[in-house]
């Protein structure tokens, strides 16, 4: 806790403060408390950090490529488990969508997944979402739309 209330190197990153919530042991609304986070906004900014920092975690992201997509992340976070991974490949830029997507179009995309069942048990769900498609992840699943170029 103390990272947090006195760090002398200037401010967190947001993907920072949501893995040390996260490594706290703490509920949210707890650290929230402790840090001194009293309005129902701050409170919500940290569990966006947190939800970011979960889905790096859970997924292996790689820092360089999320560390300002960390609101992407805190999207993502709303969609199955089993298909983080490939949608933080999906919404990372690549040849084909050179700026990625933007928050707004990660969130319409998490949406589309939010109650998609997971596959059987004797199915690896991750790489099931990732593989198989020769346009990358998730192209079985996200259609090509332009406002997403």
């Amino acid at each position: 806790m103390a990272l947090a209330l006195c760090n002398a190197q200037g401010e967190l990153h947001p993907l920072e403060v949501g893995l040390h919530a996260l490594q706290s042991g703490l509920s949210v609304p707890e650290y929230a408390r402790r840090a001194g986070l009293t309005k129902d906004g701050e409170r919500r900014y940290l569990q966006q950090k947190t939800d970011a920092a979960h889905v790096v975690r859970c997924t292996g992201a790689c820092a360089p490529d999320v560390t300002d997509r960390w609101r992407h992340l805190a999207e993502i976070h709303a969609a199955p488990p089993w298909l983080w991974s490939a949608l933080v490949e999906a919404m990372l830029p690549n040849k084909d969508d050179q700026k990625g997507w933007t928050v707004e179009a990660t969130q319409k995309q998490v949406g589309r997944f939010a109650k998609l069942q997971a596959p059987p048990e004797w199915v690896d769900a991750t790489e099931f979402a990732e593989s198989g498609n020769p346009g990358g992840p998730l192209v079985w699943l996200v259609p090509v739309k332009s406002e997403m170029c």
